[in-house]
């Protein structure tokens, strides 16, 4: 019996493609931001090492957040497409698009990626949620010292 393929959608191809590239410019944007505030930090460090404390915990607090609900998010992603592809029981699961032509796995197969995908998405979550509290509280004791 032939393997079945869903073939890639072009347009959802490019969107992805578009998406990727804008992150990305958005993220450089974000550091360089982020270079301009430590900059101002650093300032403030020769002149006020406290307020300099502080702003760097309240900078330390944003990107982490920031990290923390994008990783959090991920999870919820990578939860639900772990539920889908053990509810039809084939991955990828119908309905969903995919960039290049894909084999459809089913059986064991299908469900080794289910697991995969549920295993991803507490890791994100554990990651998102306490990776973010100890590593505020980890800056936190060393801006202290």
């Amino acid at each position: 019996m032939a393997d079945e393929i869903i073939p890639g959608d072009k347009r959802h191809r490019r969107l992805t493609l578009v998406a990727a590239l804008l992150l990305s410019l958005l993220g450089l944007l974000a550091l360089g931001i982020l270079c301009g505030y430590l900059g101002e930090i650093q300032k403030l460090a020769r002149e006020d090492l406290r307020a300099a404390e502080q702003q760097a915990l309240r900078l330390t607090a944003i990107v982490l957040w920031i990290g923390g609900l994008s990783l959090v998010g991920m999870g919820a992603w990578f939860w639900r497409l772990g539920r889908r592809i053990n509810l039809a029981g084939r991955f990828p699961p119908p309905g969903m698009k995919v960039i290049k032509d894909t084999r459809v796995r089913s059986g064991a197969q299908a469900r080794a990626l289910a697991n995969l995908a549920e295993a991803a998405a507490l890791l994100c979550v554990v990651a998102g949620t306490i990776g973010m509290w100890y590593l505020h509280r980890l800056v936190a004791a060393v801006l202290r010292q």
